[in-house]
């Protein structure tokens, strides 16, 4: 145990109702993490002293952290209605109403379809709010202010409100873009690139869906200029605009993803289906490797490792079979491209921890703010 953990348990034990070193603890453990401790004494500084700081923090922790979106979602909303003077608890909470219920393709659109009108409220307010902190938070936050208007474009989409959607999108753009002229930016130019790689990719999605692939074409460039390294990313909004020619030769026989990026898939059989073959042939021959060496080391292992070597043969087995089911005809797509495109919407997150140091947040509720 750390002096500096000592010195904080040993202050406790005196002060075991002192919320401000309660919330201190919890972000020592958030720093050297140790089981759910850091959640422990979240939950307990908010015990102490339910005000909206420590009601934010314990449901945000509990929600981002550690899936507890039940325990979180009544507390949020309950802290909604003291309205916040920060912006983060109403971005939490609107993120919070669009987190997927399950991993089906369409999770995230029935959230969103369900909160529409309140997802957009609460971001509209967030980004007003945001204008209310301090002006050197804004100065070295702007990437936030970014990430408000790149989600909030998102949830335009989902209403089919492209005007609107587009507008965000581009306000993002520009404050990403300015960000990459200002040699003072709290981000490395690979990251800016990379956030305003995203933000064209969801403006090719925008357009895939109001049916307009000329535009979705010119944002495909733009985002490849962005970041050379998103070439699946490219080939794949090249198959949902039916482009399977230019999908392919965007992979560059490079066939390095999984069965669940169905629609690439889908352009490389379409365009040239001895390649594909002969690409699922590979895995299916790799498997078989795969599952000889298991094999072999289970005939001279230990008892107490046959449970998990078979267990993993049998992964592998049920692998193979998955594949081999491909190789003549390969996997179907769930969605629709217009659906795939709206799934597919990228979304910006980041710690919303009031009194975070590490991520340099707002202090309280208050709005205040110690700098960098």
């Amino acid at each position: 145990m750390s002096d500096e953990l000592t010195e904080l348990l040993q202050a406790e034990k005196s002060n075991p109702n002192d919320d401000q070193l309660l919330s201190k603890i919890a972000f020592y453990y958030l720093a050297n993490p140790d089981g759910r401790k850091d959640l422990e004494y979240f939950k307990k500084a908010y015990e102490a002293n339910p005000n909206i700081k420590n009601t934010h923090n314990y449901a945000f922790w509990a929600y981002y952290e550690y899936g507890e979106t039940d325990l979180a979602l009544p507390l949020f909303k309950a802290l909604i209605a003291k309205n916040p003077k920060s912006f983060y608890p109403y971005i939490v909470y609107a993120n919070l109403l669009f987190s997927p219920s399950d991993y089906s393709n369409t999770a995230n659109i029935q959230a969103i379809n369900n909160h529409s009108d309140l997802l957009i409220e609460l971001y509209q307010k967030s980004i007003i709010l945001f204008n209310n902190t301090p002006q050197d938070y804004q100065n070295s936050h702007q990437h936030e202010l970014a990430y408000l208007y790149n989600n909030l474009a998102n949830f335009y989409v989902a209403q089919q409100d492209f005007t609107k959607a587009d507008e965000c999108y581009n306000q993002a753009i520009d404050i990403f873009s300015d960000m990459l002229q200002d040699k003072h930016s709290c981000l490395n130019d690979e990251s800016i690139k990379d956030y305003l790689c995203s933000i064209a990719l969801n403006k090719v999605r925008l357009n895939v869906i109001n049916n307009d692939l000329a535009t979705a074409k010119k944002f495909l460039v733009l985002a490849e200029s962005y970041n050379t390294d998103s070439r699946l990313d490219i080939a794949y909004c090249y198959a949902l605009m039916g482009d399977y020619q230019q999908s392919y030769q965007t992979l560059n026989g490079k066939f390095n993803f999984h069965f669940s990026w169905t629609w690439l898939c889908y352009a490389i059989w379409q365009t040239d289906m001895t390649a594909w073959q002969a690409y699922v042939k590979g895995l299916i021959d790799a498997e078989m490797v795969q599952i000889q060496e298991y094999q072999d080391e289970l005939a001279n292992c230990k008892d107490s490792e046959k449970q998990d070597i078979q267990d993993t043969i049998q992964y592998h087995q049920d692998e193979l079979a998955q594949i081999s089911q491909f190789i003549d005809t390969p996997p179907t797509p769930e969605l629709s491209a217009k659906e795939q495109c709206l799934a597919d919407l990228h979304y910006f997150y980041k710690c919303w921890l009031l009194g975070c140091e590490n991520c340099h947040n707002l202090t309280n509720d208050d709005n205040e703010w110690i700098g960098a």
